[in-house]
């Protein structure tokens, strides 16, 4: 009998499956960092496959600089791949050129590696 995680494991690579077809690809660029005049440069650029639904929807962020403000969201992005590392200083670009503060993270990590097995990244406006 396989483990509890080999099981969620093998329940997110079906879902991952069955989602290929809606998935679009999204470009995830890691926090910047400051240079000694203020110019951020953002670190390593990946690209990554998601669900993302463009409804808006009012909420308080809950990462990020509006933390416990209430914002607009652009999109709700949901990566079913597994292994994906997100922060909320990240940038994330949508395939219609779009972005926005990632305003929430959402999801449950693998303690064996750290990163989410489904990871929710709402951004805002």
């Amino acid at each position: 009998m396989a483990f509890p995680r080999e099981i969620l494991i093998s329940g997110i690579n079906l879902a991952n499956n069955l989602t290929a077809g809606v998935q679009e690809v999204v470009t995830h660029y890691s926090s910047p960092t400051q240079d000694g005049d203020g110019n951020k440069t953002y670190g390593q650029v990946a690209t990554r496959n998601c669900v993302v639904d463009r409804r808006t929807r009012n909420m308080v962020a809950t990462v990020g600089t509006s933390a416990g403000q209430t914002i607009t969201t652009l999109a709700t992005l949901t990566f079913v791949s597994g292994s994906v590392s997100i922060d909320p200083g990240d940038m994330i670009i949508l395939t219609d050129g779009a972005s926005g503060p990632i305003v929430a993270i959402n999801g449950v990590d693998d303690p064996e590696t750290g990163k989410g097995f489904v990871t929710e990244v709402i951004l805002g406006r």
